[in-house]
């Protein structure tokens, strides 16, 4: 039976604390005439002050001259000063350099986190049981250095620790690090060390870390090749443990790998277990969704591409029928997802309805068309969700459909008054004699006339879009945003050429720079729109609502 050591049976770590008998109260003044000297000069790097302190006193070394028990060496160690380390180690023997702070980490350790590199180099020359001698947590100061991030200091003393394979390293020791380097994504130290993680736990443990990843790096991607590849040798209910997690109550899995990775919308982790394991498609969880179903529902593209590119034609085909335990299909699936969506910042509720009605019509074409009727346990269609679900936005759209169409046809009536008059009280009126205008030949004259034509069509075309979507309501027009999108073009073009026109009629009537002038005012409010409003507007109106007419290109998994 093994022995349990202190710190198992919960008693305080027992640490290597400096001396401190300059913390005691009665040497209070020799405290503050050295020790506090001695740190602001340690703090600040100032070599200089600090052998001007030292040199008499080399025994401070080895004192706490701070109440959280820091040597000058811990002091130093964060401030990254190489000479004043080497002059510091040079004065202090092997063991001192093993002495603990208050948290218990020694100066290797505070290297380790602070991230100095040379720091720790200069310790390990000649001391290299520092890396091996735990600090906080007790943790050795590998773990320190990839807790807190320090890639090069972490690289370093990994090589010098024989890659985690020196006296004192455990298994928990290597896993903990292994894990770490995972999850704040550095794929370089690990490698060599899989070894050492045999079991379901630290298997498990990593690739809940590598579902976390950026999905789009390549390191990640090898690793967990290489774990997965050791995975699928086991039996299946081993792989099945991993995936799935430890058994809850009541024979429930509440850390399902698979399916976090699906609501993630990680298709790059998904796709390298399916390439190695297919049968993983056929998974589902407590509510019997599989893995599409639940990607599909979160409005993941990549999940999409990988199940209408990548796992065949005929394995789709079954999916997409397959029904969770409520008879939910995949389409009934995808409409019953209200969550937000990223474009309702943009223009609110039909915006949001837009990306909810698109997404559906995507998944709806990737179907046969029987599955749009078919029914789930409450005896309703695809649609009938989509409508239940959606009510609300339904009805917070229809009210911004009316609302936008009659400000919309306000505007584009006035245009149309305006350049209806214009082109019959045209500038210089018309010659009594012959009753044509005065300056029928004139360039610019036949510039007015066109700009003024092309100004009350436009307008025209926005009002007899416009009208008929203000008296409809929104749910009956799928095309909505198409239809609004180009009226509200119609009514841009219209408004930019009766500014044309405008200017063209100070060319006809004055010859003189006043034209010009008149010209670059009139060209400036469209100006500050297209700077200030055209990429919003692009983004917000032309992307969403043409999304309808454009249909995504296929794109299959970039990987080998």
């Amino acid at each position: 039976m093994p022995t349990l050591t202190g710190q198992q049976l919960g008693e305080a770590p027992r640490y290597n604390h400096p001396c401190g008998h300059l913390l005691d109260s009665g040497r209070r003044e020799e405290y503050i005439n050295i020790c506090v000297p001695l740190y602001r000069a340690s703090s600040k790097g100032d070599l200089k002050a600090a052998r001007a302190i030292l040199e008499g006193h080399e025994y401070l070394v080895r004192y706490s001259i701070t109440e959280k028990k820091e040597t000058p060496l811990h002091v130093v160690a964060a401030v990254n000063n190489s000479e004043f380390v080497r002059y510091l180690v040079g004065m202090m023997s092997e063991d001192d350099l093993e002495l603990q702070n208050e948290e218990g980490n020694n100066a290797l350790c505070v290297a380790a986190i602070t991230g100095n590199r040379i720091t720790a180099m200069i310790m390990v020359q000649k001391n290299c049981q520092l890396l091996t001698v735990r600090g906080s947590g007790n943790m050795m100061p590998l773990y320190l250095a990839a807790y807190h991030y320090r890639y090069d200091t972490m690289l370093y003393l990994y090589e010098h620790s024989q890659r985690m394979s020196s006296l004192g390293w455990t298994d928990d020791d290597r896993n903990s690090v292994f894990l770490k380097c995972i999850e704040i994504n550095c794929f370089d130290a690990e490698h060599a060390n899989l070894g050492y993680y045999a079991t379901a736990r630290e298997r498990r443990e990593a690739a809940r870390h590598l579902l976390l990843t950026e999905k789009s790096s390549k390191a990640a991607t090898q690793l967990l090749r290489r774990i997965w590849k050791k995975i699928v040798k086991k039996n299946k209910d081993e792989i099945d443990i991993i995936l799935r997690g430890p058994v809850a109550e009541m024979d429930t899995y509440p850390c399902q790998i698979l399916f976090v990775a699906a609501e993630t919308g990680n298709a790059n982790f998904l796709f390298e277990l399916i390439r190695e394991y297919p049968d993983l498609i056929w998974k589902t969880d407590d509510a019997g969704r599989t893995i599409f179903h639940i990607g599909l529902s979160r409005h993941h593209h990549d999940i999409f591409n990988l199940l209408v590119y990548e796992i065949g034609a005929p394995n789709k085909d079954t999916i997409t029928r397959l029904k969770d335990k409520h008879g939910n299909t995949l389409l009934h699936s995808v409409s019953s997802n209200t969550r937000k969506n990223p474009y309702e910042h943009l223009m609110g509720a039909s915006a949001q309805l837009l990306h909810q009605q698109v997404w559906f019509q995507r998944v709806r074409f990737m179907l046969p068309p029987f599955c749009g009727q078919l029914k789930n346990a409450a005896d309703q269609t695809p649609y009938e969700v989509f409508n239940h679900n959606h009510k609300d936005l339904i009805d917070k759209a229809d009210k911004w459909v009316k609302e936008t169409s009659n400000q919309s046809m306000l505007v584009a009536t006035l245009i149309t008054t305006i350049s209806f008059t214009a082109a019959f009280t045209i500038p210089g009126g018309y010659n009594q004699n012959t009753g044509f205008p005065m300056f029928l030949r004139d360039i610019p004259f036949t510039a007015f006339v066109i700009f003024d034509a092309i100004s009350f069509i436009s307008s025209s075309l926005s009002i007899l879009i416009f009208l008929p979507i203000s008296f409809s309501r929104y749910s009956e027009h799928g095309s909505f945003h198409t239809k609004f999108a180009i009226g509200f073009l119609a009514l841009l073009f219209s408004i930019t050429t009766l500014m044309a026109a405008f200017s063209a009629s100070f060319f006809v009537l004055y010859h003189n720079k006043l034209p010009i002038i008149m010209s670059s005012l009139a060209t400036l409010p469209i100006i500050i729109f297209f700077l200030m409003e055209s990429r919003s507007f692009t983004r917000d109106v032309l992307t969403i609502s043409f999304e309808f007419m454009t249909p995504r290109s296929k794109k299959r998994m970039p990987y080998n």
